[in-house]
């Protein structure tokens, strides 16, 4: 399946969505797939794939502007990989498929902080000016 783009989902909700042109590399390390069902939610059948590790390798031409919680004032204009280097808090990354289909994939959290996860780590490389995010158990 073709990858159309990929929305970052972080801990307190916001969404920052990276085109498939700018991904350099995605990479998703140490997973496992877990299935349930139960009667409050009709017994329709849920995937939840979890993975410890995260490679990701963003273009810097995916550095655009953006808006935190997506109020267009000035006061909370910055950019893409301002907003992904300020906190280490991604929580998941929906895979969204050119096809419509998509696919959520939930990211390994430290427990030792509620807002920022330590496995995570997020710096721009100096000769290519590229965000590379990576997250390691």
């Amino acid at each position: 399946m073709k990858i159309k783009s990929i929305d970052i989902v972080l801990e307190n909700c916001e969404v920052v969505t990276i085109e498939s042109d700018y991904i350099l590399a995605i990479d998703f390390g140490n997973c496992h797939t877990n299935y349930s069902a139960d009667r409050w939610n009709k017994n329709i059948l849920k995937e939840d794939i979890y993975c410890k590790e995260l490679y990701l390798v963003i273009h810097n031409g995916g550095n655009k502007d953006y808006y935190e919680f997506g109020i267009e004032e000035d006061s909370y204009k910055t950019t893409v990989f301002n907003r992904l280097m300020e906190s280490n808090d991604i929580t998941s990354i929906e895979m969204n498929f050119e096809n419509g289909e998509n696919k959520i994939i939930r990211i390994s959290w430290a427990n030792d902080n509620e807002w920022e996860n330590s496995y995570q780590t997020s710096e721009i490389e100096e000769k290519s000016g590229y965000l590379v995010i990576r997250v390691e158990r």
